[in-house]
């Protein structure tokens, strides 16, 4: 067995693993192909798999050993006797170096969504994005301390790293 075929053998049975995963948490199947192929797609940018029709003969000759009624699991312990190991079942955190996309169809947006909003944002000539550190209130007055903030007035932005406030409401 050749070295692509090893990947793409590893590439078949981690995808077969996962997919009850991904069906119980009711994730698209496009999803576990797009991944499927991205990962194939990386391997062929890294020079260690030459063409996709290497992907076409081991699907023929996985398709052809299970329907013999050979053991996938064999091709396994085979592929970790060359010196491959076998990963761990633990869940590894999510790169978001090279993310995959997803198509998603415009209909299912909900009544909500922001692309049906037919009126226009106001226009503000006065906003203030703070974190508060207090917040205190006595009837219709306010008392607010601020820390690490920016303000808009009258177009000009200004930085804060603290501020005192009393608003009435």
């Amino acid at each position: 067995m050749d070295v692509a075929a090893t990947y793409h053998a590893i590439i078949r049975e981690v995808m077969k693993n996962v997919a009850a995963e991904f069906n119980a948490e009711h994730v698209n199947h496009a999803v576990l192909l797009e991944l499927e192929k991205s990962w194939e797609d990386k391997l062929m940018d890294s020079g260690v798999l030459n063409s996709p029709s290497n992907l076409e003969d081991l699907d023929v000759r996985l398709e052809t050993d299970s329907l013999n009624g050979k053991d996938t699991g064999s091709t396994r312990h085979s592929l970790l006797g060359q010196g491959m190991k076998e990963g761990s079942s633990k869940k590894r955190k999510r790169h978001d170096n090279d993310p995959a996309q997803v198509q998603v169809d415009s209909s299912v947006l909900s009544s909500d969504s922001e692309n049906d909003n037919s009126e226009a944002e106001p226009v503000t000539s006065h906003l203030v994005l703070t974190q508060f550190e207090n917040v205190g209130r006595s009837k219709n007055k306010w008392k607010c301390n601020f820390k690490d903030g920016i303000m808009l007035l009258n177009g000009s932005e200004y930085m804060f790293g603290k501020g005192n406030a009393e608003f009435l409401w």
